[in-house]
């Protein structure tokens, strides 16, 4: 954090009465034209006449089921070593993409319409990571499973 920072070399360069606050570090990024550009953006638009179509018919699917039987799940792929998607950079300049990380988890979260949650699950590449040297697997607090893809698939 920029403002911590600050507030740790104070002394050293002299400015014991100095208090960075947001308005100074607000302040700062103009004076020096510093932005956060996106590195990478890709954006899927959605046809609204779809979702109006499947709000309707995912009724007509649901209305045979109680609500303690339909779940929402949620897929999320996590590149771990993997760079922010936002840097700091000069406004004139452009943020052009490197070789990316590719090492990826994924994990599955759901529940259902009363509230009630699933352990979580977690995909990795490896059956017993590094990581996991001396931990007992099936202890974890989620499940987890493993493909060379990381990918969801029917196992």
């Amino acid at each position: 954090n920029v403002l911590a920072f600050s507030c740790t070399i104070r002394p050293e360069i002299g400015l014991d009465s100095f208090a960075a606050s947001n308005g100074w570090l607000e302040s700062f990024r103009k004076r020096h034209a510093i932005s956060f550009l996106a590195v990478c953006d890709k954006s899927a638009n959605v046809n609204p006449g779809i979702v109006t179509d499947w709000k309707g018919r995912l009724a007509t699917l649901c209305k045979d089921y109680q609500p303690k039987d339909i779940f929402n799940m949620g897929e999320s792929g996590f590149l771990f070593r993997a760079l922010p998607g936002m840097a700091p950079a000069q406004e004139l300049e452009t943020c052009t993409v490197g070789e990316r990380s590719r090492e990826r988890l994924t994990a599955v979260f759901a529940c259902s319409l009363v509230g009630e949650k699933l352990q979580p699950l977690v995909i990795g590449k490896s059956a017993k990571p590094q990581c996991f040297q001396n931990l007992d697997v099936a202890k974890l607090c989620v499940t987890w499973r493993f493909n060379e893809k990381v990918w969801m698939d029917s196992d």
